[in-house]
């Protein structure tokens, strides 16, 4: 459970450093929506909600035969996540042009899925 919550803190933190810098291109379309409707705190509302509900979910049912299989699955998951977050970070150098382009021109060529809170 601990890496689960230390992988969704680490997705949590990249995810506010680029939304409140560049923007980014943001997957997930309940998250964008609260990005959108509610900022920064309420990103971080949502996942703590949803880290708390899913790390709790899990010690309710620590003592049935599943509940590891499904804390694997959950690590699995967000080992994939960290995993493009690594790849991301590391083609930032060579996109920086584009996503600049993006971020300046967001409002005249808007790219769904595309969120920012920087101020320009």
């Amino acid at each position: 459970m601990c890496a689960i919550v230390l992988m969704g803190l680490t997705d949590l933190a990249c995810t506010i450093i680029y939304l409140t810098n560049i923007g980014l291109l943001e997957a997930n379309p309940i998250a964008r929506w609260v990005i959108v409707q509610t900022g920064v705190g309420g990103l971080i509302a949502y996942k703590g909600a949803t880290m708390l509900f899913t790390c709790g979910a899990l010690y309710a049912i620590r003592r049935h035969r599943a509940s590891e299989r499904c804390a694997w699955i959950c690590a699995t998951i967000l080992l994939g996540l960290m995993a493009h977050w690594a790849h991301f970070n590391a083609m930032i150098p060579s996109l920086s042009h584009e996503i600049i382009l993006i971020a300046l021109n967001e409002h005249a060529f808007p790219i769904e899925g595309w969120v920012t809170l920087a101020q320009h």
